[in-house]
């Protein structure tokens, strides 16, 4: 993926409505997802967009997040690249108060299995617990964290949620079960560090564990999309999942200052 240039339109999926449309099966008032940047108004062929209905009593704000690019991530890395969680498995999830790893231990749940949460606060830990229902959450930043997680993870690790990297992905490769599934799509530990990136130094564990550890974007999974909607849809419904969203009122000037908002 190219850099986005200065000046250029920043990447990022939307939600839209069509106004105008010369494309067959696309007509004005329907909605639609894809990537269409942080724009109010785009001119598309449209490709990569698809049409969405709000599934009736979902929150239109639900299909830009548990049902949109949260869900679809957190549903494509546990069934798709992880290829399902089974049954035993101890699925332990970093950055676990995120918007898509929150989502993550909760479709965990509805498999039956047990989820271990790690956050950086005493308030994202109590969330985890009260409110999206992890059996185990650790804080990152108490000084007893290390021989918390050993605990918390000592009859192994069948699926590791990564979104951290570093150190916490070192303790997760000690901690493994024999044939894990390791699953990567970000690295916060290392974003905007001055120095130089910690490396895996217990790399030898991948061997002797026979783990895999795959990096992945969703947008590689778009094929069962549908299915995934579907699924988490019910889930949401049931009150299996729950949604959690921050929403920021204003145009499009308010783009920058949500995007801060995530780091």
């Amino acid at each position: 993926m190219d850099p986005i240039k200065i000046n250029g339109v920043m990447r990022a999926w939307g939600l839209a409505k069509i106004i105008v449309s010369k494309k067959k099966g696309f007509n004005e008032g329907d909605l639609v997802y894809g990537l269409v940047g942080f724009s109010e108004f785009v001119i598309t062929n449209g490709t990569g967009l698809n049409k969405i209905e709000v599934p009736s009593g979902d929150d239109i704000v639900d299909v830009l997040g548990v049902l949109g690019l949260n869900g679809l991530t957190a549903y494509a890395g546990l069934f798709d690249v992880a290829h399902g969680i089974k049954k035993g498995d101890r699925v332990v999830g970093s950055g676990a108060a995120g918007a898509t790893d929150s989502i993550v231990g909760q479709i965990a749940k509805t498999q039956g299995v047990h989820i271990v949460g790690i956050a950086g606060s005493n308030e994202k830990h109590d969330v985890l617990l009260n409110e999206f229902n992890f059996n185990v959450a650790l804080n990152y930043k108490k000084d007893t964290f290390k021989q918390d997680f050993i605990v918390a993870t000592n009859d192994g690790i069948g699926i590791y949620w990564d979104n951290v990297g570093g150190e916490i992905l070192e303790l997760a490769l000690e901690q493994a079960s024999n044939f894990p599934n390791i699953i990567n799509w970000g690295c916060i530990a290392e974003y905007n560090k001055s120095e130089a990136p910690i490396g895996i130094r217990n790399y030898f564990h991948i061997v002797t564990k026979r783990l895999t550890l795959r990096g992945f974007i969703c947008s590689d999974h778009y094929k069962i999309f549908g299915e995934a909607r579907k699924e988490l849809s019910a889930w949401l419904a049931s009150g299996q999942l729950k949604a959690k969203s921050a929403v920021l009122t204003g145009r499009m000037e308010k783009a920058p200052e949500a995007l801060a908002a995530l780091f």
